[in-house]
């Protein structure tokens, strides 16, 4: 990207945000700015249940107890900045937490996509579309515990003048079975539900006639407690390849991502994804035209 005699004109059009659970991973990810990284696991998510709970002199947070367990059948771990231990609820109570806290995500998401409609190649565009792609894995806690929230609030947050085109790109368990060894079983079962919970909210939310669902994204963004669409426009998964072998799979996942954000590639498959939708509804058992 940065040899491309466009580069000015991409740097005022796209951005990039880090959101991780590890504070170590977090500080050497070094392509991206500082203001742009944020720790969702810096404080005592156990603490922090006991006073949503209303165990700690505090009223119960319905916004909390409608999804997160009791004390009594999970307790949150008490450790900051080491991770979601491969559980996605640490992962989805951390960001709900920081969101509450105002630590910078909704203002930096806000920024972004004010500068990015500013721009005069933007304008030109009649479509006034916002594009969110939203990288991650769902082997471990963090990425399959949020990029559903992500995904949501970032719709939330986008102008009523504009309309946001939300892709995801997620890496599959398969990815770190040389990794984690005797726990791949445990990735599995992340990759499993997050999947399950995509599949349910992309038929539920894509396919009904006026959908609407209870759905707990953000503290601090108006009806932010229900959704009325479907989390993502398209689903990339990556899985490891078994016809061929790939020594750097990073590498070849950055490539297939230029291939798609900074080509037109992307106009080719938004036109043959129009192409499937008779398809598509013939799947989820919708009417087929």
């Amino acid at each position: 990207v940065k040899i491309r005699p466009d580069l000015e004109t991409i740097q005022n059009l796209n951005h990039f945000m880090i959101i991780d659970t590890d504070q170590g991973d977090l500080n050497n990810r070094q392509y991206v700015s500082t203001d742009a990284k944020f720790c969702i696991s810096n404080f005592n998510k156990f603490e922090y249940q006991l006073r949503k709970f209303g165990r700690k002199h505090d009223s119960p947070d319905p916004k909390i107890t409608e999804w997160c367990p009791e004390p009594e059948q999970y307790s949150f771990r008490a450790t900051s900045g080491a991770g979601a231990g491969q559980i996605r609820l640490e992962s989805r109570l951390g960001l709900y937490y920081n969101l509450e806290r105002e630590i910078g995500i909704q203002k930096k998401i806000l920024d972004f996509m004010d500068k990015s409609v500013q721009t005069e190649e933007t304008n030109l565009d009649d479509r006034r579309m916002v594009r969110v792609f939203i990288f991650g894995s769902i082997a471990g806690g963090t990425g399959s515990g949020s990029f559903l929230m992500m995904s949501y609030l970032a719709q939330a947050l986008c102008s009523n003048s504009w309309t946001p085109k939300v892709s995801f790109v997620l890496s599959l368990p398969t990815l770190f079975k040389d990794k984690v060894g005797s726990n791949y079983a445990s990735v599995c079962r992340n990759g499993y539900a997050a999947l399950k919970e995509l599949e349910f909210l992309t038929r539920k939310m894509g396919y009904e006639v006026s959908p609407e669902i209870d759905f707990q994204f953000s503290p601090n963004v108006a009806h932010s407690n229900r959704i009325t669409t479907a989390p993502s426009a398209l689903t990339y998964l990556v899985d490891r390849p078994t016809g061929i072998s790939i020594e750097n799979i990073e590498n070849a996942i950055a490539d297939a991502v230029y291939l798609l954000v900074y080509t037109p590639m992307l106009i080719k498959v938004e036109q043959d994804l129009d192409n499937y939708e008779k398809s598509q509804r013939s799947l989820v058992g919708g009417a087929a035209f």
